[in-house]
């Protein structure tokens, strides 16, 4: 077993093809158990999230950045 580190951005806006029950034009913003669900789906790429942080918030984009530690099974 390995950890790796890993540094990512992330959206904090939701799409409406991304919605499941909303129906509206441009984008909101995702709901923070959302956006904590969005980030581990995107980290499982990687390997089994052990622990992530958003470090920081750009907020002209609307993107998080997140640095997180995975376990990679060898």
């Amino acid at each position: 077993m390995r950890t790796q580190l890993i540094a990512m951005e992330v959206s904090l806006q939701e799409t409406p093809d991304q919605l499941h029950k909303a129906v509206c034009k441009g984008s909101i913003p995702l709901r923070s158990d959302a956006l904590c669900l969005h980030i581990e789906d995107e980290l499982s790429v990687y390997g089994v999230p052990l622990r992530w942080a958003i470090t920081s918030v750009d907020q002209a984009t609307q993107r998080a950045h997140v640095e997180a530690v995975v376990t990679l099974l060898d």
